[in-house]
C-alpha cells in the first residue's frame, strides 16, 4: 500500500538453472519498506503535495503518448452526447466492521468500489460519441470534516484511520478518475458540498483546481455555492446534496436561481445524494414536454454500526447518464454491487 508505505531499499536477481532438458530461471525480489509519516506530519504532507504537483504532466499521458483517445478520434465523428458519472456518498473513512454490520468497509474498500464503478460505467458507454464528460464529486465523499472526527455540523461519527490519510486517499482517487476519463473526452468536474464534508470538499476542490490549472481537457467548478448547474444543448442539470432543500421545492428553486437556463432548455433534472437509496420524482410544467425530474442516486458505501442498528437497508450502486444535446436523456447506466 503506497499510501502507507515507501520503499527504503530493494534488490533483485535472476539465475539460470539447467535441469536436464528443461532450462529454468529463478527469480528473487526483495523490498524493505518503511511507514510514511505523512499522516501526522503537516510539513511532509505539504512537501509531498508540492512535489507531486511539480512532477505531474500537464497533459493526459497514455499508451498513445501525450494524445488522448478523444483527440485522436477522427474529426468527422459526430460528438453530440455528454456523459455524467455520478457516485455520491462514498464516505471515505467510514468504518464498518463485519461482526457488527455483516460486511467490511474502510478507506481501501471505498476507493476500490469507486474505481470499479468508474471502469464499469465508462466501459458500457459509446465513448466515440462523447463531446464531454461530467464528474460530480463531493456529496459526502469524505466521512468526516476535520481531525476531531466530526461532520460539518459537529456530529461525532466512527471513522477509519486518520483525517490526513482520508484526505490524501480522496485526492489520489479523484486524480486517478479524472486522468482516466480525460483519455476519452474533456472532463468537467463539479464539486458538490455535503453535510459530512462541506469544508473539506471545498479544500479538495481548490487542490484539484490548482493541480489541473494548465490542463486543456479538465475544468474544475469549485464555486462556493450549495447548488451547481450545467447546461448542454437542451439539457439542464442541477446538483445539490439534498440535506437542506425539500424535494418538492427543488423545481421552483432551479427555475428561480437559473431562469435563463431554464427557459433555454427542454429537459431538466436534479440529481441528489444524501439518502443512500434510489428514487425518482417527476414534475410537469407543460403537458406535452417533460418538466423537471429529481433523481436520488444510490451510494456505494456500507452501513456503519449506527445505520445498521436503525435497519437502513438499500442497494449499493452508482449511476451514469448519457445525454444527447437535442434529444435529452438517451441512457441510464447502473453499477450495482
Amino acid at each position: 500500500d503506497v499510501i502507507d508505505y515507501e520503499i527504503k531499499s530493494y534488490n533483485a536477481w535472476i539465475k539460470d538453472q539447467d535441469k536436464q532438458i528443461e532450462k529454468k530461471q529463478l527469480y528473487s525480489v526483495k523490498a524493505h519498506l518503511k511507514i510514511k509519516k505523512l499522516d501526522n506530519d503537516l510539513y511532509l504532507q505539504k512537501e509531498a503535495i508540492l512535489k507531486a504537483i511539480k512532477e505531474y504532466p500537464t497533459k493526459p499521458q497514455s499508451y498513445f503518448g501525450d494524445k488522448s483517445i478523444w483527440s485522436m478520434t477522427q474529426t468527422n465523428t459526430p460528438r453530440e452526447t455528454v456523459l455524467e458519472i455520478n457516485i455520491p456518498d462514498l464516505h471515505i473513512g467510514k468504518l464498518s466492521w463485519t461482526p457488527e454490520t455483516g460486511e467490511e468497509y474502510n478507506i481501501e474498500k471505498a476507493c476500490e468500489r469507486y474505481k470499479d464503478a468508474i471502469r464499469d460505467l465508462i466501459k458500457r458507454t459509446p465513448t466515440s460519441t462523447l463531446d464531454r464528460i461530467i464528474l460530480p464529486v463531493g456529496n459526502d465523499m469524505l466521512h468526516v470534516d476535520n481531525k476531531a472526527g466530526t461532520t460539518t455540523s459537529g456530529t461525532h461519527v466512527n471513522y477509519d484511520s486518520r483525517f490526513a490519510k482520508m484526505f490524501l486517499a480522496a485526492k489520489e482517487l479523484l486524480i486517478w478518475a479524472i486522468d482516466l476519463l480525460a483519455f476519452y473526452a474533456p472532463v468537467d468536474v463539479i464539486i458538490i458540498p455535503g453535510n459530512h464534508d462541506n469544508a473539506t470538499m471545498f479544500t479538495l476542490g481548490e487542490v484539484l483546481d490548482a493541480w489541473y490549472h494548465t490542463h486543456e481537457s479538465v475544468n474544475i467548478d469549485n464555486s462556493p455555492t450549495q447548488r451547481k448547474y450545467y447546461s448542454y444543448g437542451k439539457n439542464m442539470i442541477m446538483w445539490t446534496h439534498g440535506n437542506n432543500e425539500k424535494l418538492n421545492d427543488l423545481g421552483i428553486i432551479c427555475a428561480t436561481e437559473q431562469p435563463d437556463m431554464w427557459a433555454a432548455t427542454k429537459y431538466r433534472r436534479c440529481h441528489i445524494g444524501h439518502l443512500h437509496h434510489s428514487k425518482q420524482v417527476k414534475y410537469t410544467d407543460v403537458q406535452e414536454y417533460p418538466g423537471f425530474t429529481v433523481k436520488i442516486i444510490n451510494s456505494l458505501s456500507s452501513n456503519d454500526a449506527w445505520h445498521n442498528e436503525k435497519g437502513f437497508i438499500s442497494l449499493k450502486g452508482a449511476e451514469a447518464f448519457l445525454y444527447h444535446k437535442d434529444k435529452g436523456l438517451l441512457a441510464n447506466y447502473y453499477h450495482l454491487l
